[in-house]
C-alpha cells in the first residue's frame, strides 16, 4: 500500500502537469466529440502507439467538457499509474486515491467527476475498481494506455461490454497541416498556386519526419530511436515472450527500411538467419 502524505504530492504535481496546455494543438478526433460521447455512460478507451499524443488528447477533452458544461478544475482528477513513485501502489489503493481527491478539491456535489486515468492497467484488479464506479453512476471514466494489454477485444472482456475504445493515431497529413503548423487547407486551395507550393512542401517535410507529435515539435533523432525501442520491447517482445530478440530487431529495421516492397517469409527468414 502507499502513504497517503505521498498519494496526495503526486496527485497535485500531476494535476499540475495535465492542467500545462503548453504546445498543445488541437486534434482532428475531436471534431464533435462532445455531441458523441457527452452522453455515454460507458468507459471511453482511448488506445493507439506509444506517444501518438493520448494523455494530450485527454486534456483537450477535459477543456471541451469544462467549456461545454461550465465546470471548475475541482470537477476532475487525473493520475498517472506509470509514475515511479507508485511503485507500491497495489488494489488497496484505488478507494484512498479517491479519499485523498475528495479531500483536496471537495467537488461540487451532483455533477459528474471525471476520471483521466494513464495506464492503469498497470494495477491488478483496475477492471474491478472501474466496473463498480460505472455501477455508482457519479463518473465520467476516460483511460488511456498504450500497453498491448490494452487491445480492444482484452478489454471489452475486462470491462464486460461496458466501454467504447477510441483509437489515437500519430498526425495525418491533415492534421500536420492545419493543426501543427497552422494552415488553411480546403477543397480549393490546391488550385491556389502559392497555396499549392506549400502543401507540397509540408507534404514532402510530413513523407520525411512522420506523425509523432513530440518528435515533431524537437526533430530528435535520439528521441525517436528511443520511440522505437520501447515500441518493440515492451509492447512486443515482452508481451508475446520473443526469444529472437536480436532477430525481431533486425526484421524491423529492414521492414522500416523499405516499405511498400512485398517479401516472403522464406526470404526474411534467410536474410535475418532465424528459422
Amino acid at each position: 500500500m502507499i502513504n497517503e502524505t505521498l498519494l496526495k504530492e503526486v496527485l497535485v504535481s500531476q494535476k499540475k502537469v495535465f492542467l500545462n496546455k503548453k504546445d498543445l494543438f488541437k486534434r482532428e478526433i475531436l471534431r464533435n466529440f462532445y455531441e458523441k460521447y457527452n452522453k455515454q455512460k460507458e468507459i471511453l478507451i482511448i488506445t493507439g502507439i506509444r506517444r501518438a499524443g493520448k494523455s494530450s488528447l485527454m486534456k483537450l477533452v477535459w477543456d471541451e467538457f469544462k467549456i461545454k458544461q461550465s465546470l471548475t478544475d475541482d470537477q476532475f482528477l487525473y493520475f498517472n499509474f506509470e509514475d515511479e513513485r507508485l511503485v507500491d501502489f497495489d488494489r488497496k489503493d484505488f478507494d484512498k486515491l479517491l479519499d485523498v481527491y475528495y479531500q483536496l478539491y471537495s467537488p461540487a456535489v451532483g455533477k459528474k467527476i471525471f476520471l483521466f486515468l494513464d495506464e492503469v492497467q498497470n494495477i491488478a484488479y483496475w477492471e474491478k475498481w472501474l466496473n463498480r464506479l460505472l455501477e455508482e453512476g457519479k463518473y465520467k471514466i476516460f483511460i488511456t494506455g498504450s500497453n498491448a494489454t490494452l487491445l480492444s477485444s482484452e478489454m471489452s472482456t475486462a470491462l464486460t461490454g461496458r466501454n467504447i475504445s477510441i483509437s489515437l493515431f500519430p498526425l495525418s497529413f491533415f492534421e500536420y497541416y492545419v493543426y501543427f503548423k497552422n494552415k488553411a487547407l480546403d477543397a480549393k486551395s490546391i488550385y491556389d498556386s502559392e497555396q499549392k507550393s506549400s502543401i507540397k512542401k509540408a507534404l514532402a517535410e510530413y513523407s520525411k519526419m512522420g506523425g509523432m507529435p513530440e518528435y515533431l515539435k524537437t526533430e530528435s533523432a535520439e528521441l525517436i530511436q528511443e520511440y522505437f525501442r520501447d515500441i518493440l520491447s515492451r509492447d512486443i517482445v515482452n508481451r508475446y515472450n520473443i526469444k529472437y530478440k536480436q532477430g525481431l530487431k533486425e526484421l524491423a529495421h529492414l521492414l522500416l527500411s523499405n516499405i511498400g516492397q512485398i517479401y516472403s517469409l522464406k526470404n526474411l527468414s534467410k536474410t535475418i538467419e532465424i528459422k
